[in-house]
């Protein structure tokens, strides 16, 4: 009987060590109930509003969203352009569901590189509508934070073509 005693004792040893060790390494994280408030978060990572601009029936409009977004400006600014182009989505100002394919800071992290999987203007779209579409990506982007010297707008890693606007050369931002 003792020596049934000795292993069950080495058995519960052996099993608190095992969970002491991983509560430890973080492979288990215990939580109390009853301290709801504590949240944990990423390093680099924080949750923040954005506000997005967008330009609906002659005028511009805002939608402020919270968002999880990085302090890193490239996947800030890549958050905020992907967020923007799904809301605009959702309102059936852009048609199509269109994706963002990268966006890119130059070395000197002054002007950025978007790319779209298609382009975001519709045919039957006026020069201004297009004008303003763009205008309220760059407002968005200015107002929560990204502060650029210019924009450069391609389609599938390529300059954007359109025959109202240019794109050779970068939008101010």
């Amino acid at each position: 009987m003792r020596i049934l005693h000795i292993i069950l004792l080495s058995i519960l040893s052996t099993l608190a060590g095992i969970a002491f060790l991983a509560y430890e390494h973080e492979w288990i994280i215990i939580r109390s109930p009853w301290n709801a408030s504590a949240h944990y978060s990423a390093p680099g990572v924080s949750k923040q509003k954005i506000t997005l601009w967008y330009w609906n029936q002659n005028q511009f409009k805002q939608e402020t969203k919270e968002l999880i977004i990085a302090d890193d400006v490239e996947k800030k600014a890549a958050t905020i352009i992907a967020n923007w182009l799904t809301h605009l989505h959702d309102e059936k100002i852009i048609k199509n569901k269109i994706t963002l394919q990268s966006a890119l800071l130059d070395p000197a992290g002054t002007h950025l590189y978007i790319s779209f999987d298609q382009s975001i203007f519709d045919k039957q779209q006026s020069t201004h509508e297009k004008w303003m579409l763009l205008e309220g990506l760059l407002r968005t982007l200015r107002e929560n934070g990204i502060k650029l010297q210019g924009v450069y707008f391609l389609v599938n890693h390529a300059v954007m073509m359109d025959e109202h606007l240019e794109f050779g050369n970068a939008w101010k931002a």
